[in-house]
């Protein structure tokens, strides 16, 4: 994305060949591609001083915005994750409420869940779409919760800085980046107990594992 420009690039990987499709939204931030491949869906941030109340539906193949998404009162959206359904989709925001579930081909919001965020949530969201974690990079618990009705599932018994989450393609593990102790954390996906604590250098800020599970990748 570039938030100068309001804009959105899209690069083939094979001929590195580059096009632009424009967006309404102030600040474009994160990009989402939908399973089927065809569209992308935008957040508009906003800039210091005007926050951001809307996502943007790209058409990726004709390189065109196709709709805009309010969440207002919601401000921020930050990162996004479609849901394998393909019809809707999880956005993290500011504010009142942490994480939207966004009714795509509707336009409107379906729900809200966590508590309130200073910053953006980071999330994780289960393979199979039902549950997602939250955690709070300003320093917070981590908390499990059931897509199909709201409900909590299950906290953990310490809080994180948490700037990055990842779930095991089976739902067993959990990985969170605390950078308050410079460390990855290692959860069960059910009870969100602590298994193992990893040295994660200095400043560790991402984490993502390899499809089959064999592998964590990290940036730090």
């Amino acid at each position: 994305s570039d938030p100068d420009n309001h804009q959105i690039v899209f690069i083939d990987t094979v001929n590195g060949e580059r096009r632009s499709a424009p967006v309404t939204g102030e600040g474009p931030r994160a990009v989402a591609v939908s399973p089927d491949g065809r569209l992308a869906l935008v957040s508009s941030y906003g800039s210091d001083r005007v926050a951001g109340t809307s996502l943007q539906l790209i058409d990726i193949a004709g390189g065109r915005m196709r709709n805009s998404i309010s969440i207002a009162p919601y401000q921020r959206p930050s990162a996004i994750q479609w849901l394998p359904d393909g019809r809707s989709a999880l956005v993290a925001v500011e504010g009142t409420k942490s994480l939207l579930r966004i009714d795509v081909a509707g336009a409107r919001i379906e729900s809200s869940f966590g508590g309130p965020a200073a910053a953006p949530r980071q999330f994780a969201l289960t393979r199979d779409g039902r549950s997602v974690f939250l955690g709070d990079p300003a320093g917070g618990k981590i908390r499990r919760i059931n897509l199909t009705d709201g409900s909590e599932t299950a906290v953990s018994a310490f809080s994180t800085i948490a700037q990055s989450l990842a779930i095991s393609a089976d739902g067993a593990r959990l990985w969170v980046v605390d950078s308050a102790g410079n460390s990855i954390k290692v959860l069960d996906g059910v009870t969100l107990r602590l298994i193992a604590g990893l040295d994660a250098g200095n400043l560790p800020m991402g984490v993502a594992l390899t499809p089959n599970g064999v592998m964590a990748c990290m940036n730090v």
